[in-house]
């Protein structure tokens, strides 16, 4: 659209009084003339902040669709406590490993250890990392995982299980969490061996996380399926002590703890 400047005029808003407006004229011999500069402004800062609040909520529904619990939609890395040096190893791992994800590329991912000490609060902000870059994530505690087998081998066919195990392949990066809450039982084993199969063999990347030792870890999984998922992976220790001032005052069927609040940020749960 072709147009000229015709002049440089004072107008006046309603809300913020006087200012010089520019005034153009273009074709047709219409004239345009310049909006209120505080008025565009504050209209852009609306704009913006109405942006901000959207990607919010996408980022809080992605994390809500992905299995990541309310009480984690807040974790990151920014507010994550740290209170030793182990501690604080962990969380540059974790923050790496996200930074650099690539679904081909990037090793499996084992964290094991004593409860309490930020296993899911960095998990949760691995996967948070990861949603923003577009990535898909799936989170699913060990006992999740299971029931939602067993309702489909209750009520769907062969095919049905087949498509379970399917969805579980599909996402960039699967994230079982919780092992340790109870013993596996050799059926469990069985659905266990078939994910992380399912996975290694589409190079997709697998994160297990729980509060449990290394070789009790290896005792539960079964040798054969843990070496496939140590193979090239990236293995953290969480083995610090947990810090006396975070209190577990509950623990869900899943193995969540309660959370307790300092000023510096959410106090690190499993």
């Amino acid at each position: 659209m072709d147009k000229k400047l015709v002049k440089k005029v004072m107008k006046t808003c309603e809300k913020h009084g006087s200012y010089e407006a520019l005034q153009w004229e273009i074709l047709g011999g219409v004239t345009i003339t310049s909006p209120c500069p505080i008025c565009r402004d504050e209209l852009l800062k609306e704009e913006e902040h109405e942006k901000q609040k959207k990607a919010i909520f996408q980022h809080r529904l992605d994390l809500s669709m992905a299995g990541i619990g309310e009480r984690y939609t807040e974790a990151s890395f920014d507010n994550f406590i740290v209170s030793c040096d182990e501690e604080g190893e962990a969380m540059a791992q974790c923050r790496e490993y996200a930074d650099r994800f690539s679904r081909k590329q990037s090793p499996n991912l084992i964290m094991y250890g004593n409860t309490g000490t930020g296993k899911t609060h960095l998990a949760s902000a691995i996967a948070a990392v990861l949603l923003k870059k577009n990535f898909s994530v799936k989170y699913l505690p060990i006992l999740k995982l299971f029931s939602q087998y067993q309702d489909i081998a209750g009520y769907g066919g062969e095919g049905s299980r087949e498509e379970f195990f399917l969805r579980l392949a599909a996402p960039d990066l699967l994230i079982v969490d919780e092992f340790g809450i109870v013993s596996l039982r050799d059926s469990e084993r069985i659905v266990l061996h078939r994910v992380i199969d399912e996975r290694y063999e589409r190079k997709a990347p697998i994160a297990i996380i729980g509060n449990i030792s290394l070789p009790k870890l290896k005792e539960e999984v079964g040798e054969r399926a843990l070496r496939r998922a140590l193979g090239e992976a990236l293995v953290i220790p969480c083995t610090w002590k947990k810090d006396p001032d975070a209190t577990d005052t509950a623990q869900d069927m899943f193995g969540h703890y309660e959370e307790g609040k300092t000023s510096a940020g959410v106090r690190n749960a499993d």
